[in-house]
């Protein structure tokens, strides 16, 4: 039997009107993110890196071929969430940086390697100045393999492997603390690139850990060679793009309020007030598109802000 209902061609309406209104907001128009997610397949590795990112806040591309790689500058960092392909190399030694996760050894020299392990232990923190973002923080679970790899002369995290749970009066009482490192920088000609050498993302995507994300935070921030393209107070579930349209000399951030997204459900997302960005450029112009509004520019040094005064489902803001 046949059903007739509308109610999706209600919900999607507005979305139709809006494009047909703005098109000149989508022709022509490139991401302009300067860092790359490499696309490793649906895993959980991969969706952990690409949440992070997206709650950070960080523009980035995802994709899964290296033919950019003739024009190193396209990219200012690159992610391997898990294994990362062997030319990547190149990038590195001619100036690039590369970040990779899990225990596949990256295609830089890292130093000696002793082999995989198993564990459900902690990395110790001992470098807070090297992790702003966990200065709260003594220790991050991890729970599963890891690679060993040789000891640092000055680590920032280090390896406490599994100990006793029970019972409660001897929970830990065999905690041992080793030498294995849990994170290493490496400079390789002009470039340098991170090794996380366990599953960072996977933990995220399965735990989300304020910790882990802090974690991988801190170490893009570090490999990062001018920064963030942006920064901004919004909330992680605010996705932000950064599009740009040469032919137009100018640039588009993409709002989009996921609030409303549970699971599967979607249900009519909450405002968002003051939403603060940040920008490391000249600006001449700001527009807030939605709600029809020229924004102030605040100039502080070289970084230019305004704010959004608030965000109900979609904004986008022109910036020239």
């Amino acid at each position: 039997m046949r059903q007739n209902s509308y109610a999706g061609f209600r919900t999607n309406q507005p979305i139709f009107d809006w494009h047909a209104r703005h098109e000149d907001l989508y022709l022509g128009a490139n991401n302009a993110a300067r860092v790359l997610l490499l696309a490793t397949g649906d895993t959980a590795s991969y969706r952990g890196f690409f949440r992070l990112l997206t709650e950070e806040h960080i523009p980035f591309v995802v994709s899964e071929n290296l033919r950019w790689m003739d024009e190193r500058s396209r990219f200012d960092l690159v992610i391997a969430p898990e294994a990362a392909p062997a030319e990547l190399e190149r990038y590195v030694r001619e100036g690039g940086r590369l970040l990779v996760g899990g225990t596949a050894p990256p295609p830089v020299p890292i130093g000696a390697i002793a082999g995989k392990r198993t564990t459900q232990g902690y990395w110790r923190i001992h470098d807070r100045a090297a992790l702003p973002s966990l200065k709260n923080t003594e220790l991050l679970f991890v729970d599963g393999e890891y690679l060993e790899i040789a000891p640092l002369e000055r680590p920032i995290l280090t390896l406490i492997p599994t100990a006793m749970f029970g019972p409660p009066e001897k929970v830990w009482s065999d905690k041992v603390e080793t030498t294995v490192p849990g994170l290493v920088f490496a400079t390789h000609g002009k470039g340098q690139a991170a090794f996380i050498p366990w599953d960072v993302g996977g933990l995220y995507y399965r735990h989300s850990s304020e910790a882990h994300r802090g974690l991988a935070a801190d170490v893009i921030n570090r490999l990062l060679p001018a920064g963030r393209q942006l920064t901004t107070n919004a909330h992680p579930l605010v996705e932000m793009s950064l599009v740009e349209q040469p032919a137009l000399r100018r640039s588009l951030i993409h709002l989009v309020n996921g609030t409303g997204h549970h699971d599967t459900a979607y249900f009519p997302p909450l405002e968002i007030r003051d939403i603060r960005i940040d920008l490391p450029r000249d600006v001449k112009r700001v527009r807030a598109v939605a709600l029809d509004r020229v924004l102030p520019i605040a100039v502080n040094g070289r970084v230019r802000s305004f704010t959004l005064p608030r965000l109900q489902a979609y904004e986008v803001i022109v910036v020239e």
